[in-house]
């Protein structure tokens, strides 16, 4: 694994083309664009918005509708977003730069979604080799880091995992834990040689998330919740009981204010629309992703998956997230569209192996690696409240019932004795005498789980 990320990873950034800036504006019921390529040359180009456009936007990101439709809608609105703006010679000088693209311009313009933006061909530019990204082109005057600027800094990458579900009939359930899982078998390669450290949060309370930034102090902050456009944009995460609680932009930001992030990725629905959390975050971190619609669980599991793994491999969040959405496209996926890239520098690796020995090893997991049970954790927060101190874990051997049980009672602050382990039958009079003597500290029987 090191030998591939040193030939991989010679210190620079990933080598692409040349990159391309495309300023957009709205006149009435027309889109302005003005291309500006390498070598200063500038292009103009505009085109009529159908009035189905701003509808078109909206259901590409649909859950509702079936697959079939959302994927045709998206077809059609990258159609219409290239007959509006790329001209056959802007094709053509695209076809030339094969660099990325950084996009700006007035948010009437800004509002659509241009990552779905399609060649006359019917290809998306996304799909074609080309990066879309909102945000400017970064100077080389010593000011910004630009293509071919310093590498990474020589330290472990400190990634924080953090997810909230909220026990609501009317919100579609989350499955975090296949989420984590995945991303943390992407890292372990960068963990295991030392190059990483990987903290999935426990619990998906505001508390929780500001003790896990304050702590751990990441560089990668991956949030994984239900969210809101509305209002400016919210994360929704938990209280103790499970109930939803709105987590507006700006108290998200004074969360993470302070903390040394190279990247945020907001996996949620809405948290990359103009006006609402990745925007607003670009102060405090240079590289935010987030989707602009409605995603899917699956799709956003997907492309998490793909997305770290690629990291892992050395490559730029930016390259990251086209191989993320080339896996969603070839999977007949269609919410890889939805993913935004807001960026206030170049896009850079954020890992890179030291030169020479390599860094200390990390030890192998433990409790601190422990991932999932969140619904069984937080009735444990909320039974110890009402007073309760005995608890059964019960279950099939191997499932990690003594893991959760010490995991739990070291997250509460309680004591910990030795767990009961069994093969009996607990009939409730035969478990009160195993209580009560294990409370008054008599052996157990010799039994085992």
């Amino acid at each position: 694994m090191v030998q591939k990320l040193t030939e991989a990873l010679p210190g620079r950034a990933v080598p692409t083309g040349e990159p391309v800036r495309l300023e957009v504006v709205t006149e009435g019921d027309r889109l302005q664009a003005r291309w500006l390529f390498p070598g200063s040359e500038t292009i103009l180009s505009e085109g009529r918005l159908k009035p189905s456009l701003s509808f078109l936007a909206g259901e590409a990101g649909s859950r509702v509708r079936p697959a079939r439709d959302r994927a045709a809608s998206l077809r059609e609105l990258g159609r219409a977003l290239g007959e509006a703006i790329l001209s056959e010679e802007v094709e053509r000088k695209l076809r030339a730069a094969r660099g990325p693209i950084y996009v700006s311009g007035e948010s009437s313009a800004l509002v659509l979604p241009l990552e779905s933006l399609a060649l006359r061909s019917g290809l998306h530019l996304q799909l074609d080799g080309h990066r879309i990204f909102r945000g400017s082109l970064p100077e080389r005057d010593g000011k910004r880091r630009g293509p071919g600027g310093p590498a990474p800094a020589r330290e472990r990458l400190r990634v924080l995992v953090f997810a909230a579900e909220v026990e609501d009939p009317r919100v579609a359930k989350l499955d975090h834990e296949k989420e984590e899982d995945l991303i943390l078998r992407a890292l372990e390669p960068l963990r295991r040689e030392g190059l990483a450290e990987v903290l999935v949060a426990e619990g998906g309370t505001r508390e929780a998330l500001e003790e896990a930034v304050r702590g751990f102090r990441p560089h990668v902050l991956y949030l994984s919740c239900h969210g809101s456009g509305e209002d400016g944009g919210c994360l929704l995460l938990e209280d103790d009981h499970g109930e939803p609680m709105p987590l507006p932009a700006a108290e998200l930001a004074a969360i993470v204010r302070g903390s040394p992030l190279r990247l945020v990725f907001i996996a949620s629905c809405h948290g990359g629309e103009l006006e609402s959390l990745a925007p607003r975050l670009l102060d405090l971190a240079p590289e935010v992703l987030a989707y602009s619609g409605e995603v899917s669980d699956g799709e956003a599991t997907h492309l998490a998956e793909v997305f770290f793994d690629a990291l892992a491999k050395g490559l730029s969040p930016g390259e990251a997230a086209s191989r993320g959405r080339k896996a969603l496209s070839d999977e007949d996926e269609t919410d890889w569209a939805l993913l935004v890239h807001y960026l206030r520098d170049s896009s850079m690796p954020l890992v890179a192996p030291p030169e020479g020995a390599l860094a200390q090893p990390l030890a192998p997991l433990t409790l601190e690696g422990f991932v999932g049970r969140r619904r069984e954790l937080r009735s444990v927060r909320r039974a110890l409240r009402e007073g309760k101190d005995v608890f059964w874990v019960h279950g099939p051997g191997g499932i990690g019932k003594s893991t959760f049980a010490i995991r739990a009672a070291a997250r509460m602050g309680v004591g910990v004795r030795r767990p009961i382990n069994t093969r009996e039958r607990l009939l409730p009079g035969r478990l009160g005498v195993l209580l009560e003597e294990h409370l008054k500290g008599q052996p157990e029987a010799q039994s085992t789980t």
